[in-house]
């Protein structure tokens, strides 16, 4: 099946005019368009910025010119524009690494830790060290450790917990600063638990979706879906 999908690399307006490109000079059938400014915007200015409600109003002027280029070339033209996480605001900066290292133990010879944003994961070289910053995360009111239960749930239970023996997730609002990830706060935030109203992602079409979607990685499923392609388990 002839297709198109954006370089990653490339700017919306590269990409916009490469979609088009391939539309009208390449007979494609399926087409991946990446649109990635908004993360960043967000990040920057929040959810509440005038400039985000500017931003969509461009990406509708924008898609719609393109649109009307595909419905003029192919007459049907299915749809589908998907997000792949919120945004929160960000209210409260946590420095959780002052905190840890504050405790009567020494890094890489009695635990391991990583910072990201909105969560921090730790690998123990011995109980004492497990017990300390566990009872040490516990006492925080900023977040909580994460249960085997629940990273189950999420699909997080990791073989080996190479993503961390132990993980501390952030509430809504909060980030870690400084971080692995930045040494200064930001006005948005995402990577948050995913039932928190401010991690919804959305899915917008001019046609019924055809597999049932309830993660982002179904967004696979339904490429599959689209081309004809056997739909993963």
């Amino acid at each position: 099946m002839p297709y198109h999908v954006s370089d990653w690399h490339n700017g919306e307006e590269d990409n916009l005019k490469a979609c088009e490109k391939a539309m009208t000079e390449d007979d494609i059938r399926f087409a991946f368009l990446y649109m990635a400014s908004m993360d960043g915007l967000l990040h920057q200015v929040g959810k509440e910025s005038s400039q985000v409600d500017e931003k969509l109003a461009w990406y509708e002027d924008k898609l719609r010119s393109l649109l009307a280029v595909a419905r003029a070339r192919y007459g049907d033209v299915r749809v589908f524009i998907c997000s792949d996480h919120g945004m929160a605001t960000v209210k409260r900066d946590i420095d959780l690494m002052s905190t840890i290292e504050a405790l009567p133990l020494t890094y890489a010879k009695d635990y391991v830790s990583v910072y990201d944003s909105t969560m921090a994961r730790f690998w123990f070289m011995n109980d004492n060290a497990r017990d300390l910053v566990t009872r040490e995360l516990n006492g925080l009111e900023c977040g909580n450790i994460l249960s085997h239960q629940e990273l189950q749930s999420l699909g997080c239970d990791f073989e080996g917990d190479r993503f961390g023996e132990l993980i501390f997730l952030l509430d809504a609002g909060s980030i870690i600063v400084p971080s692995h990830m930045g040494l200064k706060t930001i006005t948005g935030m995402h990577g948050y638990h995913p039932d928190h109203e401010d991690s919804d992602a959305s899915l917008l079409s001019n046609v019924s979706t055809p597999v049932p979607l309830e993660s982002i990685t179904d967004i696979f499923r339904l490429m599959q879906a689209e081309v004809g392609a056997p739909v993963s388990a």
